[in-house]
């Protein structure tokens, strides 16, 4: 047994190249291993996260390459898996989970509040007022933010079409919750380890293929499926984790 303890342990001693893209759970690809601040609803997201140590949390939180830090703890303990019903935080996240792509979610949220900067507090009518200039300076290294145009521009695009659904729907939480979960309520799995979380689902292929259809961009059914778990249309916490059930509670 604590030969096995120690195994273990040395696994996670330094980082693995192959956790550094992580699709879903942030910093593990489960297709290789088998893959708050102002404007947080306060119903939602836990202003004061439990102590670190004390609580049985989901393992990419804490011991995967880049994981174990304060803000990454923080996101797991109060975001990740809460049911999300504020059109500013969806589009955030959409926003946030598409400039992951090629990155970790370690590098993302130490960006974040360069993000919210950036782009208004994820305001959509604001973000669809930008243009060429706004993209120029976005693409300065003073912006704190992932310095890709494919995907600044990308974020402004998809804000124009989700200033249309608001529109068409009332709000885009309104659209991306009766659209892709009819009965409102999120989808509760019941894995027991990390192994079993997939990197896509069905439905998260579908929600892919209907907004590319839309004309939305770095939407694919991976990212698409890290955005359902991360604004709580999926709990896929570990059901050991001291989250899951508190999510069960707020998706009722």
């Amino acid at each position: 047994m604590l030969l096995f303890r120690a195994t273990y342990l040395r696994s996670f001693s330094k980082p693995l190249p192959n956790l550094l893209k992580s699709r879903t759970c942030p910093q593990l690809n489960m297709s290789k291993k088998r893959k708050i601040s102002a404007g947080v609803p306060e119903n939602t997201r836990s202003e004061s996260p439990p102590t670190v140590k004390a609580l049985t949390r989901c393992e990419w939180a804490s011991e995967y390459a880049g994981a174990g830090s304060k803000e990454y703890i923080h996101y797991h303990d109060t975001e990740w898996g809460r049911p999300v019903h504020d059109d500013k935080i969806l589009f955030e996240f959409l926003v946030l989970e598409g400039a992951q792509a090629g990155l970790s979610w370690a590098t993302i949220l130490k960006k974040r509040s360069a993000y919210r900067t950036a782009f208004k507090g994820f305001d959509i009518d604001a973000v669809t007022a930008f243009g060429d200039k706004e993209v120029e300076a976005l693409l300065a290294p003073e912006s704190g933010i992932v310095r890709h145009r494919g995907k600044i521009k990308s974020a402004i695009n998809n804000a124009k079409l989700a200033q249309e659904i608001v529109k068409e729907h009332g709000s885009f939480s309104n659209y991306m919750w009766s659209t892709f979960l009819p009965n409102g309520k999120p989808i509760v799995n019941k894995w027991t380890c990390l192994s079993q979380v997939p990197s896509k689902s069905d439905l998260s292929g579908e929600m892919s293929k209907t907004l590319k259809k839309r004309g939305f961009n770095f939407v694919g059914p991976t990212t698409c499926y890290s955005f359902m778990q991360a604004v709580g249309m999926v709990n896929d916490h570990i059901a050991g984790c001291f989250c899951y059930s508190i999510c069960c509670d707020l998706g009722r």
